[in-house]
């Protein structure tokens, strides 16, 4: 068996899936699933094709390292 990483594995995910909208979420729940139905609720509203919802606290020292290093605002 090939062995392949997480994102071939969410995009052929996505390529197979039986509805028009798809939402992924990491295992470890750093965001919270409850925050899901507001997220669908702006999708289906603002009529948008993507959506990326984004902590507007990154809680490890290395994430804040790492979000200066490429310039993302934390």
């Amino acid at each position: 068996m090939r062995r392949v990483g997480q994102t071939w594995r969410l995009l052929t995910s996505i390529k197979v899936a039986r509805y028009p909208v798809v939402v992924t979420i990491d295992v470890d729940l750093e965001n919270h699933p409850e925050l899901i139905p507001s997220l669908l609720k702006v999708f289906m509203e603002k009529r948008l094709d993507l959506l990326i919802a984004s902590r507007t606290m990154i809680p490890r020292i290395s994430e804040r390292l790492a979000s200066k290093t490429i310039g993302v605002r934390s």
